[in-house]
């Protein structure tokens, strides 16, 4: 292994969700939160919603929302709305954030990070590896931060991008890989990112010349796509990534 003085010029840049922290097993519970608020509304405006149905409903939302790159819950809840009620019923923005705040609110309650990322991160930082963090916002502004800091990570990463609140573009454009970049003071061919969604991770960073790691989690539905990382890992091989950056990277 090089010294540790000589590890400072490389860069492991990572994703949040998915990737670090594990923000979807408890999903479920989140729609369900959303689709209690929605269903006290529609009982008072002649639309009876079945709260199972509706939490169904916006989990479908969810993967064509995120597929196009629209992240504001209100606008997924709104359509979950208009699509489960016959009649032309027109949600107010007090019930959207009110279910919106109920979402995020079950989010950040059982969240937690994925077993392993804790040691992999000490590890890296004693190294004098620089850590980077890059994840899209949560499209409710100053969310993805009040997570990030939640989640007791924060202190780990010498530089934080959420990109769509840091920088104007979301994954994958290529300016919030540069951003991160600039920040941590690294070439990006002397970095390697870690994210969960090809479409957006691996697809972004490949752009400017990073080297790309793919978690692959059992519970992800990613769709096949032309954008493959540099190398693969199952969730359940989590305890590997550590060696699998040295060898990515090329440290010796």
């Amino acid at each position: 292994m090089e010294a540790a003085g000589a590890l400072s010029q490389f860069g492991v840049i990572f994703d949040f969700d998915g990737t670090l922290v594990d923000s979807y097993t408890c999903r479920k519970l989140a729609n369900i939160e959303a689709a209690d608020i929605l269903v006290d509304y529609g009982k008072g405006h002649a639309c009876k919603i079945n709260r199972e149905a509706m939490a169904a409903l916006i989990s479908d939302i969810e993967g064509e929302m995120s597929a196009k790159l629209i992240y504001d819950r209100k606008i997924w809840f709104s359509e979950a709305v208009k699509r489960y009620c016959t009649t032309a019923l027109k949600v107010p923005k007090r019930v959207l954030s009110e279910a919106v705040l109920g979402y995020w609110n079950a989010i950040v309650k059982h969240s937690l990070p994925y077993p392993g990322a804790v040691d992999l991160l000490v590890s890296l930082k004693m190294k004098n590896i620089r850590l980077g963090m890059l994840s899209d916002t949560d499209g409710l502004k100053g969310m993805k931060y009040q997570r990030l800091c939640m989640s007791g990570l924060v202190e780990f990463f010498d530089a934080i991008v959420v990109s769509g609140e840091d920088t104007k573009e979301t994954k994958p454009d290529r300016h919030p890989f540069i951003r991160i970049c600039d920040l941590l003071k690294l070439a990006p061919a002397s970095c390697v990112y870690v994210g969960d969604n090809p479409e957006v991770d691996v697809a972004g960073a490949e752009q400017i010349g990073m080297k790309t790691i793919l978690i692959r989690n059992s519970t992800a539905n990613f769709h096949e796509t032309k954008f493959k990382a540099d190398c693969t890992l199952a969730r359940e091989r989590f305890s590997e990534l550590e060696l699998l950056i040295y060898k990515v990277l090329r440290i010796t």
